[in-house]
């Protein structure tokens, strides 16, 4: 049962009220591992030859580059318009749209985007809770059933893009209007949150598209000045189980 040695990473002189709750979250969970350390060398009265051998079970050896790419800072958090586009849909399946690229970065460290990619540059092979949110208005002629669909996909550094197990969600496809033309108006809020490990280099990309259940090939369009807009969060995730 042995202590990390990760360093915290303290808050800066200027720090956001995100990174103090970080920071509290870290020490709260640091100290909770020392609590369970402390108790576990305790419960092993006559089984350890001496205090020496107990204050070993609470260490563990520098590991190198892994260890250390842990204790760095590394987060982002960004925010984009979606493009007013139509998304030609295949029958009854589900189509995803192009990746959307100029994405407002509002805070980042060891992570960077370029069209679309967000790519970790930061130290070792790490682990991050990735969160998204989208709003979208959109329409379709003669399709009454069409739902959003986001996702996760992964992209090794120099290998192809590939889904993140489990990381899919979509809305129901209810349409919320059908005019008298035929045209039917859907305004859907999809959010969906993933585990993503990556080594430097590694990027993700968060995707959306729809499942149309019309029996024959549908656009379905993007409607701009109705709040089409992604959100993407990146967190650290190396001591969650």
């Amino acid at each position: 049962m042995a202590v990390s040695r990760n360093i915290l990473q303290l808050p800066g002189k200027e720090y956001s009220q995100e990174e103090e709750l970080r920071f509290r979250r870290q020490l709260e969970e640091y100290l909770q591992t020392i609590s369970t350390s402390l108790s576990y060398a305790e419960s092993l009265t006559g089984q350890v030859s001496s205090l020496a051998s107990k204050r070993d079970i609470l260490s563990v050896p520098e590991v190198g580059i892994t260890e250390v790419g842990n204790d760095e800072a590394a987060y982002y958090s960004a925010h984009v318009t979606v493009p007013a586009t139509g998304t030609s849909c295949a029958p009854t399946s589900l189509t995803y749209a192009t990746v959307v690229s100029s994405w407002t970065e509002d805070h980042a460290n060891n992570w960077a985007e370029s069209s679309g990619n967000f790519t970790y540059t930061g130290n070792g092979t790490r682990r991050f809770l990735v969160t998204w949110t989208m709003l979208c208005l959109y329409s379709s002629y003669i399709n009454t059933a069409v739902s959003l669909v986001g996702k996760i996909t992964k992209t090794p550094s120099g290998g192809s893009a590939a889904d993140v197990a489990g990381s899919e969600q979509r809305t129901p496809f209810t349409a919320y209007l059908t005019t008298a033309f035929l045209t039917s108006y859907f305004y859907n809020q999809l959010s969906g949150s993933t585990m993503v490990e990556v080594a430097n280099g590694d990027s993700i990309q968060c995707r959306y598209g729809f499942w149309s259940q019309s029996a024959s090939t549908k656009t379905v369009t993007v409607l701009s000045g109705y709040g089409a807009s992604m959100v993407v969060n990146i967190v650290p995730a190396d001591n969650l189980p």
